[in-house]
């Protein structure tokens, strides 16, 4: 196989580069060591994690030190990215954005906000970033979200962000044991 012949985010340069991504209130930057105790008090609250796949609980140091470096190894292979949310101000860990590629390379968005700052529409202003990023500067032709169907704040702000109904499939959650039917929203680039 060519690089031509690859997914758009396949191609070499074409996955996220590592430099941060701004908003007007956040620094969207990679996971690093540091960022680990911070991820343990965060997700170690059920109500952050309970509608999530893969986020065990409780969670344990070791559990933000195996994400800390699965994302990384990610990044490298190029198959998507896990960004902490900084706040600007003060350089506070709100949550994660990020993406992961599925088969055909089509980034699906995943994100998580900690309870202390839920209702500030972070979550909103992260992603419109890493969406603009991906579709206008990496020319991506879509992206795409799920939800647990329980999720409604998710589900807010896939749908504030323009993201329409595509389809429902069969999740597994792991982390809780379960599959759920969840529906998935979709973002054209040519919509945006």
């Amino acid at each position: 196989m060519t690089d031509d012949d690859q997914p758009p985010c396949a191609r070499p340069g074409t996955v996220w580069d590592g430099h941060p991504l701004l908003t007007a209130r956040l620094r969207l930057r990679p996971l690093g060591p540091a960022d680990e105790p911070e991820l343990v008090r965060l997700l170690d609250d059920w109500d952050v994690v309970r509608h999530t796949a893969a986020i065990p609980h409780p969670y344990t140091a070791a559990d933000a030190a195996a994400f800390v470096a699965l994302m990384a190894e990610r990044r490298a292979r190029r198959q998507g990215v896990a960004l902490a949310m900084e706040r600007s101000l003060d350089g506070r860990l709100v949550g994660c954005v990020g993406f992961g590629l599925d088969h055909d390379g089509t980034p699906e968005l995943g994100f998580w906000v900690g309870r202390a700052f839920w209702g500030q529409g972070l979550a909103t202003e992260a992603l419109r970033r890493l969406i603009r990023h991906l579709l206008a500067d990496l020319g991506m032709p879509r992206v795409w979200a799920s939800a647990h169907p329980d999720n409604h704040a998710s589900i807010r702000v896939q749908e504030r962000l323009g993201l329409g109904l595509a389809g429902v499939e069969t999740v597994a959650l792991p982390a809780r044991g379960q599959s759920v039917a969840m529906p998935v929203r979709a973002l054209d680039a040519a919509a945006w």
